[in-house]
């Protein structure tokens, strides 16, 4: 009995322990991201502690949780504990740490991602994140925590907070200004949200010491959600060290004439988007970074540097001046790749032929974008001799990795020689899969200004002859020499004007590699590629605008790939006018191959800003010009790309070019799937088509969706004659409403060939959403092959309905109508939404009873979403939601159908709340057929969303 006692009381403490804390347990961390975060761990600390220091992580959500985003932030402090011993951390959820006693064991908090109304109170000990601030008491304890910190705060300690951590008390319903002021911002929207592209930001301070040497230069990329702080934030009250760049950071949608889409609400007038800011409060001190929606940028070290430093700096140990800055509204150049890691590098090293040819060419286009970085290059240069030399990967990344060193460059003279070592073993193998090495190999090693000859023979000092030689190979030798030998005179015979083209360039790779002045070369017209890629490599180096405007002149000398190399190098010039004057030097008139040189380097650079111009001046473009632009568009292939593309499309008469248009649009869609906008300026474009090329094109985009517009296109084309290509466009239809327009068509047919395409296009539908009733019955009865109905009978048992289960029954297919039936049995519908409910919650919006429900436990805002999935296709027509708490459903949605979560398309539909505010009924325009029903928020709400229990009626 004693034994039992002891162990029953420790339960119990256990228990009472995990509820005081109000914890939610997180979905744990893969261990390959943990290695990631473990790998970019600073290896020394910003500032010695000038005592042992303690910090609370503080990670408790009532509002929206970000669950891998608080899991990178403790795996980066854990590391930075155990690696440094910085700083000791504790882990709690438990709201109590904010009474001022328990707050005086820190140095400082971190707000890890917490929301909302975190420090009040649990009104259910059984669900964490409930509180109720309208209890007088709760309020009370509420507001005595937050004023705690700020006196913690006040008296000395220090507080970070991390991306959401400025989403606290910040809605009417809990606000604490105090709180908000004290933090230096709240959150009042995200318009750059997580799935962006990636934004661009601004060092505003690049000599503080939390910012100094983490980045090279002023600005930098990064893809993340943005948050966008509303009243509580004054530039005057804080030092901002990063801001984001609105100029380089498109909102979706943004882009065009202002009409479609619209640009979301609520972006700051001003352009001022603090990004990370320090400011003194009292005696103590507070900062804010903005990164940590999910884990992804925690395996970036300088994000961990970052945070390092401003957790340092809360802490008291390094020291940074936290006077205001002026807002500058200064716009920066940064490269449109990251620097590939050798990590990144190294992924393709089981690549075969013909795979993965966007992907290798990023990487190109990235090691040329930073070639300019020396320490970087020297970095993947020797990684790419290891690998060479031990013969790592597959023959086609062996290929890659000389590719990669001639973008990079070889160093020096020493480099070079274990490189001709390399190049001399690889020659001696006779297969076709090495030779393609070796002569890459050998052009990253010409392009050193050297040959697979040793230039430093022992038996043999080379001697610089008296006069210029004759041949080519000694003048080669004799520039190679000059080259490698930095001490050795340049004689004077030896000028750009003594030498042809190819001899012009290697002296101009001879005197950037001694360090001299090369820039004469740039005033020579050329007549060969030789030459003007050397031209284009010093401008990428030395060169101004101007010098790029003589490289594109005699495009006409280059290649297709050629051009490739020659685009990377202009774009790699550092100038932050570089866009804008490419764009307008666009706009004049080009030859073809000058068009296609400006398109191919406008393509390698971020231009967001300046698409509007595109867009704009392309419809008053030459051919040559449009398909430059089109290449360019090509190269970015954005959602606003297709859209404005499009749009152009509209609003053109004819349409010469629609095969690249489209290849363009294609490209845009194997970037961005198709979303409901993009779709909308598609469909409104089809409309506009007559050309059966051109709407067979528009037909691709049709299933994308599957919307019920769609199918009404459909229809209109089949009746004007498109008839074929209709029917196979229904046959790709990702749910169940293309069986009725295509059931109407095979009953209209006698063309025995027609009516079989008509009835595979049917089957095919029914085989990925399920059959309704009405045509599984027709497919029983009518099918043409045998081959349609047998598949149909396995797509009847695979998806079944009751009403599927009876027609087998019905025409004596009794094991597979009980094989049906099996299936049914065991489907029961399922509950899903977009906040962090539990797997009990979820049960409760579909357990048949309306007193249990599943709620958001705070306002919820655009994009929060809830879906049930009934498991087999049903027919629906209305859907009842019967709601926990009185009037708790949005009245700003969408209403979306499919016959899976990836196949949802819009459902027109009108929304009626009831007088006593417990039911919500969504009545649908038309009935549709689906497995799935999703409803998502469209607009930002001061409610919360509770569902009872979700009802169908067909």
């Amino acid at each position: 009995m004693k034994k039992f006692s002891l162990i029953a009381t420790i339960l119990a403490a256990s228990a009472g322990l995990l509820f005081s804390q109000n914890k939610l347990v997180d979905d744990p961390m893969p261990q390959d991201m943990k290695d990631k975060i473990a790998k970019a761990c600073p290896v020394k600390p910003a500032a010695s502690p000038k005592k042992p220091r303690k910090i609370l992580s503080f990670s408790r959500t009532i509002g929206w949780r970000h669950n891998t985003g608080i899991l990178g932030a403790n795996e980066m402090l854990s590391n930075l504990s155990k690696n440094l011993g910085i700083f000791e951390v504790v882990y709690s959820e438990d709201p109590a740490e904010f009474e001022a006693e328990n707050l005086k064991k820190y140095d400082a908090v971190i707000l890890n991602n917490t929301t909302q109304a975190f420090l009040a109170p649990s009104s259910d000990p059984k669900n964490p994140k409930s509180v109720n601030l309208k209890d007088p008491e709760a309020k009370a304890i509420s507001d005595r925590r937050c004023q705690n910190l700020i006196d913690f705060v006040n008296n000395g300690g220090g507080v970070f907070a991390i991306h959401a951590g400025v989403d606290c008390y910040n809605y009417p319903h809990n606000r604490n200004k105090a709180f908000t002021d004290m933090i230096g911002g709240e959150f009042i929207s995200h318009p750059w949200g997580a799935g962006n592209i990636a934004e661009t930001f601004v060092i505003d301070d690049t000599q503080s010491p939390v910012t100094k040497g983490i980045w090279k230069s002023d600005g930098f990329k990064l893809q993340d959600e943005i948050y966008m702080v509303g009243e509580s934030y004054d530039r005057s009250k804080c030092r901002v060290l990063i801001r984001l760049d609105e100029f380089r950071s498109p909102i979706p949608g943004a882009f065009g004439d202002g009409t479609y889409p619209k640009k979301p609400r609520k972006v700051r007038t001003d352009g001022d988007i603090a990004m990370v800011w320090i400011k003194s409060f009292g005696k103590g001190r507070v900062a804010y970074g903005a990164w940590g929606h999910g884990w992804d940028n925690y395996p970036r070290p300088e994000i961990q540097e970052l945070y390092m430093r401003l957790i340092q700096f809360v802490c008291g140990d390094l020291d940074a001046d936290t006077t205001p800055l002026p807002f500058t509204n200064k716009s920066v150049y940064v490269p449109m790749y990251d620097q590939p890691t050798v990590e990144q590098i190294r992924e393709f090293s089981s690549l075969s032929y013909g795979e993965k040819d966007e992907q290798i060419n990023r990487l190109l286009y990235a090691l040329y974008a930073n070639n300019t970085d020396k320490d970087y290059c020297k970095k993947i240069e020797s990684f790419v001799y290891d690998e060479l030399k031990s013969d790592s990967g597959s023959a086609v990344y062996r290929a890659l990795l000389a590719e990669a060193l001639r973008a990079v460059g070889i160093s020096s003279d020493a480099n070079c020689v274990k490189f001709q070592k390399v190049l001399e073993r690889l020659s001696k193998a006779k297969d076709y899969d090495t030779r393609g090495i070796c002569g890459r190999l050998s052009n990253a090693i010409d392009h050193y200004a050297t040959e697979t000859v040793n230039l430093k023979t022992k038996d043999k000092p080379y001697q610089v002859p008296s006069a210029l030689p004759e041949k080519a190979l000694d003048q080669t030798r004799l520039m190679r020499f000059l080259a490698v030998n930095k001490e050795a005179k340049i004689p004077s015979y030896l000028t750009f004007e003594a030498l042809d083209d190819k001899g012009k360039a290697k002296l101009l790779y001879a005197l950037w590699l001694r360090g001299e002045d090369a820039s004469a070369a740039l005033k020579i017209k050329p007549q060969s590629a030789d030459l003007l890629i050397a031209q284009a490599f010093l401008v990428s180096k030395t060169g101004k605008l101007s010098d790029m405007d003589t490289i594109i002149e005699s495009a006409e000398l280059l290649n297709g790939n050629q051009k490739k190399v020659v685009s990377a190098f202009l774009a790699s010039l550092k100038d932050k006018g570089i866009a804008k004057h490419l764009l307008d030097k666009s706009m004049k008139k080009n030859s073809p191959a000058q068009a296609e040189l400006i398109a191919q380097t406008l393509g390698r650079l971020d231009i967001s800003g300046e698409m509007n111009e595109i867009y704009a001046a392309y419809p008053n473009m030459d051919e040559a010009q449009k398909k430059a632009m089109l290449e360019m568009m090509a190269s970015i292939a954005t959602k606003d790309v297709f859209i404005n593309l499009l749009k152009i499309y509209e609003k053109s008469e004819s349409h010469p070019l629609f095969g690249q248009e489209s290849r363009v649009l294609f490209r845009c869609l194997s970037n961005n799937p198709m979303d409901a906008e993009m779709f909308e300026a598609a469909l409104s474009a089809a409309k506009k088509a007559k050309d059966p090329k051109e709407i067979a094109v528009f037909m691709r985009f049709m299933p994308m969706l599957s919307t019920s517009d769609g199918i009404d296109f459909c229809i209109e084309q089949y009746k004007a004659g498109n008839k074929e290509v209709v029917v196979k466009t229904l046959g790709d239809w990702k749910n169940a409403s293309a069986l009725k327009p295509l059931l109407q068509i095979c009953k209209s047919l006698r063309n025995q060939r027609a009516l079989t395409l008509a009835q595979i296009s049917l089957v095919n539908v029914g085989k990925r959403a399920g059959f309704d009733a009405e045509s599984a019955e027709y497919i029983l009865n009518k099918a043409v092959r045998a081959e349609e109905k047998e598949v149909a009978i396995e797509a009847m048992q695979a998806k079944p309905s009751p009403q599927i289960v009876d027609l087998l029954k019905k025409k004596g297919l009794n094991k597979e109508a009980d094989k049906a039936a099996e299936v049914l049995k065991n489907l029961k519908p399922t509950f899903d939404c977009s906040w962090s409910a539990s797997p009990r919650e979820k049960k409760f919006a579909v357990d048949g009873n309306p007193k249990t429900y599943c709620c958001t436990n705070a306002f919820f805002s655009k994009g929060t979403w809830i879906q049930v999935d009934f498991g087999y296709p049903r027919q629906v027509s209305k859907i009842v939601y019967r709601l926990g708490k009185v009037f708790d459903f949005p009245r700003d949605y969408q209403l979306f159908a499919g016959a899976n979560a990836e196949s949802l398309a819009p459902v027109p539909s009108k929304l009626e709340i009831s007088r006593d505010g417990w039911t919500a009924t969504l009545t649908l325009e038309k009935p549709v057929v689906a497995n799935v029903l999703k409803v998502e928020c469209t607009k930002d709400t001061r409610r919360h969303w509770t569902i009872g229990e979700v009802e169908v009626s067909q």
